[in-house]
């Protein structure tokens, strides 16, 4: 997204949030998203990777007073992936529909942001700011019917969960994430079922926040460690694919976790592959600088690229990361946009 936006309000100074509240919609911005990845596998070692979001976008900003108006001029749309590591096949889902008649909408009172046959249902029974998630879907080729529960407490990223995406004020949104979230469940795919489990991550990010003029797209990391640590890395590239900003916070075992900026991080893109005529890369080297770590990471398999009008990469990864001789294994999800634009 880019150009400047005007009525909304924007993500510019440190908020005290608010649960339950927070977990729903806001809205008086103009953007909003509900984000899960994970990685799940079969009693037999078989491994799916998923990623389910619901994204709010605001047709018309409005009074904040005039609740039901301004909840109207939203358009929802849910993307969904399925990752069959095995046979090399991605499954891509999309749908939008307006926040009118009961199709989609964000429902404080029924624990539940919807599009038609899809939602993410809340669980409170552990404290407002330690919900479980129940994340269900059914297309023509999958069904999931997901329970998550998180393992480590919420990651306020930034500061204290003011987000900068460049260095212009207002440029930011307002993000926290569940990093841990065990996860059990079925998914039905092309009518053949199965029992999962694994770790997922949950992104919960909204903002008036738009590309600078010299941003082209982004690279997103989600990193699940064996040791029980966890990494989320952002950098903005510019026209060149260099970066133009970059961000991460490194969880530990604990749960307690550092904020990590600019000159932290150092990125190198190691191989590409070309999909549908586009290249993107495939495998990097993270470093973390003031950590010593340096994490290796590739995709689990090549094309999981959605085909959407704006497309973009959403796929699962495998990850190593390497300080002094202690080697640590991961799995996680990886984001990009903006190339081939």
């Amino acid at each position: 997204m880019s150009g400047e936006v005007s009525g909304f309000k924007k993500a510019d100074s440190i908020r005290q949030f608010i649960f339950p509240k927070d977990h729903f919609a806001h809205n008086e911005y103009r953007t909003e998203w509900w984000y899960f990845t994970g990685n799940l596998f079969t009693q037999e070692g078989r491994r799916f990777g998923y990623q389910f979001t619901i994204f709010r976008n605001g047709i018309l900003p409005g009074s904040e007073s005039d609740s039901v108006v301004i909840s109207q001029n939203s358009l929802y749309s849910i993307h969904i992936g399925i990752s069959d590591i095995q046979n090399q096949k991605f499954y891509s889902y999309e749908r939008y529909a307006r926040a009118l008649d009961g199709l989609a909408g964000s429902d404080e009172t029924a624990k539940r942001i919807y599009i038609e046959g899809n939602e993410i249902l809340f669980d409170f029974s552990n404290g407002a700011e330690l919900p479980g998630f129940h994340v269900n879907s059914s297309t023509d080729d999958f069904k999931i019917s997901f329970n998550l529960v998180p393992e480590k407490k919420m990651v306020l990223h930034g500061d204290k969960g003011l987000s900068k995406k460049s260095n212009k004020p207002g440029n930011a949104s307002y993000y926290y994430s569940f990093t841990k979230l065990n996860t059990g469940g079925e998914l039905t795919l092309q009518g053949e079922k199965f029992k999962l489990n694994g770790s997922s991550w949950m992104d919960r990010e909204w903002s008036t926040s738009a590309l600078e003029s010299d941003q082209k797209g982004w690279d997103w990391f989600a990193l699940q460690m064996e040791d029980g640590t966890e990494l989320m890395y952002l950098r903005l590239r510019d026209s060149t694919g260099s970066t133009n900003f970059q961000k991460g916070t490194f969880i530990q075992m604990d749960g307690s976790y550092d904020v990590f900026t600019g000159n932290d991080f150092k990125i190198t893109p190691l191989k590409n592959a070309e999909i549908d005529g586009i290249k993107y890369p495939v495998e990097w080297e993270i470093k973390i600088i003031p950590l010593n770590f340096v994490f290796g990471v590739s995709v689990a398999m090549k094309n999981q690229v959605h085909p959407f009008r704006l497309r973009y990469y959403e796929g699962a990864i495998n990850a190593f990361r390497k300080s002094g001789n202690e080697i640590s294994k991961g799995v996680g999800y990886v984001e990009l946009t903006g190339y081939g634009d």
